[in-house]
């Protein structure tokens, strides 16, 4: 068993915490062991996508990534939203160039967990340190809390 196997079933996680799928893939933040994984379902294949692997100190081509609690496929903008719950950030990922770039957050909210709107094109994030949700339109950035009353 690996961490980036040739089958699904050689496949072995370390806390996974938040899943999403895309039409042909299964991505996984998998928290202990700092990464984002794909299962590829056509390939039956498991690989890493972001992060540094045993130490999440080590800086990857994206940055520290400690423990990524949730992932979230933005069908529309073709990208993997991935929120960081000790690094308090949202990376987007592209895989059509493997690159990604922070999603700035002015709350203050430490994310942990995501789900997105196609119908509003925007992303609601959960915080833990607030317990509160925030919106942020992915076009234009702007940026609200969720009033719950």
């Amino acid at each position: 068993m690996g961490l980036d196997a040739q089958s699904q079933e050689a496949a072995s996680f370390a806390w996974p915490t938040g899943l999403s799928l895309s039409k042909d893939s299964l991505f996984v933040a998998d928290r202990n062991s700092h990464r984002v994984r794909k299962l590829s379902l056509e390939a039956k294949s498991c690989s890493s996508i972001i992060g540094a692997g045993s130490d999440p100190y080590t800086l990857c081509p994206q940055g520290v990534l400690e423990y990524p609690c949730d992932v979230e496929w933005i069908p529309d903008l073709e990208i993997l939203a991935v929120a960081e719950l000790c690094h308090p950030q949202v990376l987007l990922w592209d895989p059509k160039d493997q690159s990604t770039r922070n999603l700035a957050i002015e709350s203050g909210a430490i994310p942990s967990g995501l789900s997105y709107s196609p119908e509003h094109q925007s992303l609601v994030i959960s915080s833990t340190n607030k317990s509160t949700l925030t919106i942020i339109h992915l076009g234009t950035g702007e940026e609200k809390e969720l009033d719950p009353s």
